[in-house]
């Protein structure tokens, strides 16, 4: 039976450098054309599969979440199953792998079911005030917002090793401890100690460590909590309490976080609802205030609409027109998910470069999904063919 060694952690944690330490190691991570490139967020490469990090998207959002959310994951749809089954089949042909995206430590138990190898975890925890930063700075994320969100990861990563071997690293000890930490995770991957730590050396460059935390303060009830876990993390990462220990003690501090979350994100939508659309357009009270908003935009209930964007938000966003009486004629995908994917029956996806095919058609409008650079992005293209009066944009409906 194959190893596959799944590679957990909260985003910004340092599980892309212990990926690339794992390779040195001779574990597999696919063919570089299979895999995310890398970009300035990640000079060094992801070590992620595209169609891995596309099909936990999909799952996400089938249940109403993102990577950003902190909720249940509840749907399983069939094409979720027949895409891990396919990938299972096309990319996992490797006795000695690994699969990364930090999606898994939400979703690694349906995983589990459904592939079946010998499954290992391998879980990169960071101090959570460099993550809670490096959020803020790449994401314009609220700071008590990512330390809920660096508990939630974490708790899941705790779950985990319920159910399978999982390994623990701490990621400062990467550049404090380098050797030490380097023949931890041989000793794991072998059973026996490492001879020869030429190469890995080079892996670990201290530029790449954006924040540094030696010491904090922990003023706020979240950050007080998230701290006592992390201290929890490290002594279990150094043998020094057991698994069952760690979740005993943190049970109560789990749901206070659940509790204090989401009064985060009600504060949040208050104070910014139009700019973080992405998160919270799905519930059920504000999906319904947009479709009520478009409605009277358009003054007609038997509207005719192209939904245009990247495909990740559309497949947010489809299921609340479905549900609002309003006809989706087709949609305009940017990143050119397939047909499959939407699960929509014979509603029609053209690309980009399709675009003409909609052309002066005087009973369909557009609407545009994303905010930022994708929406100049769409617009720009779409008034080559479509009169402007005819574009609508969500986000600026929903701020009305």
């Amino acid at each position: 039976m194959k190893n596959i060694y799944f590679i957990l952690g909260m985003h910004r944690s340092g599980t892309s450098l212990t990926a690339q330490i794992l390779e040195k190691m001779g574990v597999w991570f696919g063919e570089e054309e299979w895999l995310l490139p890398a970009n300035k967020g990640n000079p060094r490469g992801y070590y992620e599969l595209k169609r891995l990090v596309e099909i936990n998207d999909l799952w996400l959002a089938e249940n109403n979440l993102t990577w950003k959310s902190i909720g249940k994951i509840e749907n399983t749809s069939i094409i979720v199953k027949e895409s891990i089954n396919d990938f299972k089949k096309d990319y996992l042909n490797n006795d000695n792998m690994a699969i990364k995206d930090p999606r898994l430590s939400l979703l690694w138990k349906k995983w589990g079911e459904l592939i079946e190898d010998n499954i290992r975890g391998i879980t990169v925890v960071r101090n959570p005030f460099e993550v809670a930063k490096s959020l803020e700075q790449r994401d314009d994320m609220d700071l008590e917002y990512a330390y809920c969100l660096w508990y939630y990861y974490n708790w899941k990563c705790l779950q985990f090793s319920l159910e399978y071997d999982n390994l623990f690293l701490m990621q400062y000890e990467f550049f404090d401890f380098f050797d030490k930490q380097c023949n931890k995770i041989w000793k794991y991957l072998y059973g026996n100690e490492l001879q020869d730590y030429n190469g890995y050396n080079e892996v670990v460059v201290n530029k790449f460590r954006h924040y540094k935390e030696e010491c904090f303060e922990a003023k706020t009830k979240i950050q007080k909590i998230v701290v006592d876990f992390y201290k929890d993390l490290i002594a279990l990462s150094e043998g020094r309490k057991q698994v069952l220990d760690v979740i005993d003690r943190q049970l109560m501090n789990y749901k206070v976080i659940l509790q204090e979350q989401e009064k985060i994100e009600y504060s949040i939508i208050e104070k910014d609802f139009a700019r973080r659309l992405h998160i919270y357009m799905l519930s059920e009270f504000f999906g319904g205030y947009m479709i009520r908003a478009l409605k009277r935009k358009l003054f007609d209930n038997n509207i005719q609409i192209v939904l245009c964007g990247n495909g990740r938000n559309l497949l947010r966003v489809l299921p609340i027109f479905e549900k609002s009486g309003i006809n989706v004629k087709c949609i305009l995908d940017k990143f050119n998910l397939s047909e499959r994917e939407y699960e929509r029956g014979m509603l029609k996806v053209y690309k980009y470069k399709d675009m003409k095919l909609l052309e002066n058609n005087d009973n369909l409008y557009y609407v545009i999904t994303p905010n930022g650079s994708d929406k100049d992005e769409i617009y720009n293209e779409l008034i080559t063919y479509v009169d402007k009066e005819r574009i609508i944009f969500l986000s600026a409906i929903l701020g009305e």
